[in-house]
Parts: C-alpha cells; sequence; structure tokens
C-alpha cells in the first residue's frame, strides 16, 4: 500500500509538471488568457462555413424581422433645451419651448453590491432552561458570498488572472486585489485535488 501511495505521488508530480509545460509552450497568450492589450492578438480570417445558395443576403420572405423599441417609461430623462439662438446669439432663457423629438439610448445599469444580513437571536428553553443560541451560515463578520466568487472564478478562467483582476475592478469597484488573487489561489487547488482524486481512482484499478 505504501508503495502504491508513493507511485501515485510520483505520477501527480509527473501531471502537474506536463500540464505547466504545456500552458508554457503550446498555449499561445493573448488578450483573453494573459494581460496582453487587444490590439497585440492575431486575428485569423474566419472561415466561412455556409453554403452557397441563390438566395439574397438578409432577411428572407415570411422572416419575422425584430427591432429595438422605445420604452414608455424610460428611467431618466434629460431635457434639451438651447441657451442661445444659433443664428443670431439672442437668448432663449425666457422662450417657450415645445418639444420636437425624443430619441432613446439603452444603458446597462451599473454593478451595485447587495448586503445581505444575517441576525442571531437566542431564547431560553422552558423545559430545560438551555440558553439556545442560533447558528451562522458564515464564519466572518462580513464576506463575500458565492456569487462573487463564482463571478471571479468565471473571469479567471475566461480572461486569465491580471485581466481578471482589471475587469472585475472596473465594473464593480468594490472587490479588494488580494480577494480576488486569494479566490484564484483557492479554485485552482481546488480544481487540482478533484484532478488527483480522479487520478486516483485511475490508478487504484490497475
Amino acid at each position: 500500500m505504501a508503495a502504491q501511495n508513493q507511485q501515485i505521488k510520483i505520477l501527480e508530480e509527473k501531471v502537474l509538471l506536463l500540464l505547466c509545460q504545456l500552458q508554457s509552450q503550446s498555449i499561445k497568450k493573448d488578450s483573453h488568457n494573459s494581460s496582453l492589450p487587444p490590439s497585440s492578438d492575431i486575428v485569423s480570417k474566419p472561415k466561412n462555413l455556409r453554403v452557397a445558395s441563390n438566395r439574397k443576403s438578409g432577411g428572407q420572405p415570411g422572416h419575422t424581422g425584430t427591432t429595438l423599441e422605445m420604452s414608455t417609461t424610460p428611467h431618466t430623462i434629460i431635457d434639451l433645451k438651447s441657451a442661445f439662438c444659433s443664428k443670431c446669439g439672442q437668448n432663449l432663457k425666457d422662450s417657450i419651448f415645445t418639444l420636437k423629438a425624443t430619441r432613446q439610448v439603452v444603458e446597462i445599469p451599473p454593478i451595485k453590491p447587495v448586503y445581505e444580513e444575517y441576525r442571531q437571536y437566542s431564547c431560553q428553553c422552558p423545559r430545560c432552561q438551555n440558553l439556545q443560541v442560533s447558528d451562522f451560515p458564515v464564519n466572518a463578520p462580513i464576506q463575500y458570498g458565492s456569487s462573487v466568487e463564482s463571478l471571479v472564478s468565471y473571469f479567471s478562467v475566461y480572461h486569465g488572472a491580471a485581466r481578471a483582476v482589471y475587469t472585475i475592478q472596473t465594473t464593480t469597484k468594490y472587490i479588494f486585489t488580494s480577494v480576488l488573487y486569494t479566490f484564484f489561489g483557492r479554485k485552482c487547488r481546488q480544481y487540482f485535488g478533484t484532478f488527483c482524486s480522479k487520478m486516483r481512482g485511475c490508478l487504484s484499478n490497475y
């Protein structure tokens, strides 16, 4: 049993070394998996997979089109009134304005943190006089929730750690850099631990 565990440990070290070598050699770094700017990416022309057809490009007859519609209840209204006449320079401050036209811009709302407060209560048991105190579902007085950690993990996998830190901090402005790298390290250890456990299961069958 001891010899088998030693062999498994040696194989795990070899697998980790090979993974590091593959990552440094075969994977080309770009703006998606490193801190390199998008302008440094080598963009290859995508291959057209469409089959040649006699149909004209665009919507086909019978196709129901969709378009961006204006909202009847916009969240913000900005009145545009000229202060001066563009022809003679007359002050238009006291003039009567009439609505001529409207245009709308659709924006994504800013990301704001949602604070959930857990309040711990206690009561005395009427039977045995025990002071019953409820348990907290979290360990620290304040900490980030699972949704924040999931978001950090997603960005770190698909964009790289450096770009993930920049993206998350510029969009949320609520998460510290040290916390982000803590999440990165935790997920790396979790994924590697899962990989090693699967390797042990495969090797134990031989």
